[in-house]
């Protein structure tokens, strides 16, 4: 939920808006299409203005003024970051650097009170599911493809489960011994030990 600045409820986020490849979140979209008085734009609302309260899982925005219309117009001057909606990752591919297909991406998991991706999910063909640190993800924006710095043997024995809804999923993403098991095995430091830029 997001908050004005006088702490009136003005609506759920639908979608998130990521710099890529660093996955910071540059952006919250809020559809006013689920508003009474709606007009069918978005409202956007910059990481940067909006204060996260993790007790209440709510954001609240500092600034007087919601900024509406696409989020393309608002991010004009973000030059040599490329912009995109989180919702429009799901279904990439991620290759090796071979250029073998792994598998695509399934969800995009993200630390709200660090403004950035954590995990990448994605499924193989077989249906398993394998949570990446993001930090051994690239992106290519020119072919919509996500590279993993992996090969073919380690993610046999990667930490995974199998298809969502069974037995073994969901989990718990802030399950510290399980996340640094899969840094581990990806040879990444844990995102946590990472010091935020400040």
């Amino acid at each position: 939920m997001i908050r004005d600045h006088e702490n009136q409820r003005m609506g759920m986020v639908h979608d998130v808006v990521l710099a890529m490849p660093s996955g910071r979140i540059r952006f919250l979209l809020l559809d006013r299409t689920r508003q009474t008085d709606s007009n069918h734009e978005d409202l956007t609302f910059a990481w940067d203005q909006l204060n996260y309260d993790p007790n209440s899982g709510h954001f609240q925005s500092f600034s007087e003024r919601a900024h509406t219309g696409k989020f393309e117009e608002e991010c004009k001057e973000q030059e040599g970051t490329s912009l995109i909606r989180g919702r429009n990752l799901s279904g990439r591919q991620i290759q090796a650097v071979d250029g073998q297909v792994f598998g695509e991406l399934r969800e995009v998991i993200l630390d709200v009170e660090r403004g950035k991706a954590i995990y990448a999910l994605f499924a193989d063909t077989s249906g398993k599911h394998y949570p990446l640190p993001w930090a051994v993800l690239s992106y290519d924006g020119d072919k919509s493809t996500f590279h993993l710095q992996a090969r073919q043997h380690q993610l046999r024995s990667a930490p995974h489960f199998g298809k969502i809804g069974g037995p073994q999923a969901p989990f718990d993403w802030s399950e510290r011994v399980w996340a640094e098991r899969i840094h581990e095995h990806y040879g990444v430091q844990p995102y946590w030990t990472v010091r935020r830029p400040g």
